[in-house]
């Protein structure tokens, strides 16, 4: 296995037991909520920011979803290609993954730097906004790393295809 698809796999792992976490604690938050709402009239001041804080965490699945080629794809169609011509969609596919999602981090990473600079808040809370920003940045850089790294792979793959092909005509 390549370097970089080692590197893009440990990251987005990583990345996946981070949002596994975040899922359990958004539940049970929201669980906890709903009971104390019930039975003692009175809910969990905040429940819907610190969801908000959390689902920006959730979107560091991005990065798994992308290296093991989870996405929604329509499989009716693409079954019915051939290997290579799926590798290739895959690779167009990726490029566009990786161009939106660096420009998605790109802009993120300004925002971020406004958010600390305005010493900006959540209204209810009154907890900094600029962690939950790095966050979703952090989440589309480490998502653009996996679909560069997919993008490679394939390119390799269908070149090393072509090399076989080649040789056995020779």
């Amino acid at each position: 296995m390549r370097v970089y698809i080692k590197i893009a796999k440990v990251l987005s792992d990583i990345c996946r037991y981070i949002v596994e976490v975040a899922i359990v604690v958004i539940m049970l938050l929201t669980v906890a909520d709903v009971l104390l709402r019930l039975i003692i009239k009175h809910p969990i001041m905040g429940v819907s920011e610190y969801s908000q804080m959390l689902m920006a965490i959730i979107l560091l699945a991005a990065g798994y979803t992308a290296i093991n080629d989870d996405h929604i794809k329509v499989d009716i169609v693409m079954n019915k290609l051939s290997e290579k011509t799926q590798w290739i969609f895959t690779i167009i596919a990726s490029f566009l993954e990786a161009a939106i999602g660096a420009l998605i981090a790109s802009r993120t990473f300004v925002e971020t730097a406004r958010a600390i600079r305005e010493h900006q808040t959540y209204a209810s809370l009154g907890i900094v906004k600029w962690p939950f920003y790095l966050m979703f940045g952090i989440a589309m850089s480490v998502m653009t790393i996996a679909a560069v790294a997919v993008i490679f792979e394939r390119i390799i793959a269908l070149r090393d295809e072509k090399k076989e092909v080649t040789e056995a005509h020779e």
